[in-house]
């Protein structure tokens, strides 16, 4: 299982070697994936029809961040510290919203 979903910047003069290695990617996830078929454009099925379920690995700037589902540089622990904090924050604003 592998999918990409990003924004990303080439640098001036990179965009045809960004472009393609997209379509290598866009081809793999295209034709390893049942919820990826039928493929007409890889590039618009990449963009359009993945979903984050799909992600297996995440590679950014060279690094490893995630593999096999497991994130490899960030502490879990202290992330869901930090939300269980602010989520009180979060959802006075939101009703404060609603209102």
């Amino acid at each position: 299982m592998f999918t990409v979903t990003a924004i990303i910047k080439a640098k001036k003069g990179h965009g045809d070697t960004m472009k393609q290695a997209l379509l290598d990617v866009a081809t793999h996830v295209s034709s390893n994936e049942p919820d990826q078929i039928p493929i007409y454009d890889p590039l618009f099925t990449a963009a359009n029809m993945t979903t984050g379920q799909n992600v297996s690995s995440v590679i950014i700037d060279g690094n490893i961040v995630m593999k096999e589902r497991m994130l490899l540089s960030m502490d879990i622990e202290k992330i869901k510290a930090n939300l269980a904090q602010r989520l009180p924050i979060i959802m006075d604003r939101f009703e404060e919203v609603m209102k």
